[in-house]
C-alpha cells in the first residue's frame, strides 16, 4: 500500500501537512486550561 504524502510549497521548500506531536500537545493544553479555567470541557479546539 502506498503512503500518501501531502506537501504545500513555500518558497523552494515544501512543508508536510498533518498533525504533529506540537500541534496535539497545544490542542490539549488548551483544552486542559479551559476545563481548569471555565469548568468547559470542549469537544474541539482550534489552535
Amino acid at each position: 500500500m502506498a503512503r500518501l504524502e501531502l506537501y504545500l510549497p513555500v518558497g523552494k521548500e515544501r512543508l508536510r501537512c498533518g498533525f504533529t506531536t506540537g500541534t496535539c500537545a497545544a490542542a490539549a493544553a488548551l483544552a486542559a486550561a479551559k476545563a481548569l479555567l471555565n469548568g468547559e470541557f470542549p469537544a474541539q479546539v482550534t489552535i
